[in-house]
């Protein structure tokens, strides 16, 4: 069932910096024709001339996909609109969608509830059209990165973060999981992998598990 993106068309979003650009490289590294899309030009045109290095033919777009200055314009409404708009040509071409959530979709951390919620939208969301898509020859994958280190944590305005960025893995790391799960179909994925022990931990046990949260969150000094 193995699945190569050698020689095929992918389209990544977002993909001016962060996991996004480290996606679009890696794909383009592994031969296939990469077109990205984000609001920022400048960054787009550099990742766009390191991606043409190995994939000649890969393009950009500056496209503003969120219409909306909110948390869930962005993280949902934006790739389910993307996707509705190109399903015809990916139900022609037997394509692959995958749609990057989060963990906190599966465990709705702490002083996160909108990111949180904007992730768990596009999770579920992925988990009904992979079904909806079943006999179309679309297939449809979800990644959940853990703790990465994008420039998001690393912005004048945000607040210090909650996480232990000890923990934080390049963005680079998110590329060969990716590969993998496209060869092997598999729907959904966590990196780094042990991220899928802590959500079933939370399943079998979600009082204790949330109870485990807020005692965290408080020796850290985040609630209050």
């Amino acid at each position: 069932m193995g699945y190569s993106v050698a020689g095929k068309n992918v389209l990544v979003t977002g993909a001016s910096s962060g996991i996004g650009a480290a996606l679009a490289e890696g794909f383009a590294e592994r031969g296939a024709v990469v077109g990205i899309c984000a609001r920022r030009e400048d960054r787009l045109r550099d990742v766009l001339e390191r991606l043409r290095k190995h994939s000649p033919e890969s393009r950009s777009w500056v496209v503003d996909l969120s219409e909306l200055d909110a948390v869930m314009a962005v993280n949902y409404l934006s790739p389910v609109r993307l996707t509705l708009a190109l399903l015809p040509g990916l139900i022609e071409r037997s394509g692959r969608i995958v749609n990057i959530s989060s963990v906190a979709a599966r465990l709705g951390p702490g002083t996160e509830a909108a990111y949180a919620a904007s992730k768990a939208a596009l999770t579920a969301w992925s988990e009904a059209m992979a079904i909806d898509l079943a006999d179309s020859g679309v297939k449809v994958h979800v990644v959940n990165p853990g703790i990465i280190d994008t420039e998001l944590f690393r912005l004048p305005d945000n607040e210090e973060p909650i996480a232990d960025m000890s923990m934080a893995l390049p963005v680079e790391a998110i590329v060969q999981p990716v590969v993998d799960q496209l060869d092997s179909g598999s729907f959904e994925i966590y990196v780094p992998e042990w991220f899928q022990e802590v959500v079933a931990g939370k399943v079998a046990d979600p009082d204790g598990f949330q109870q485990g949260t807020i005692e965290y969150l408080r020796s850290r000094g985040a609630l209050g």
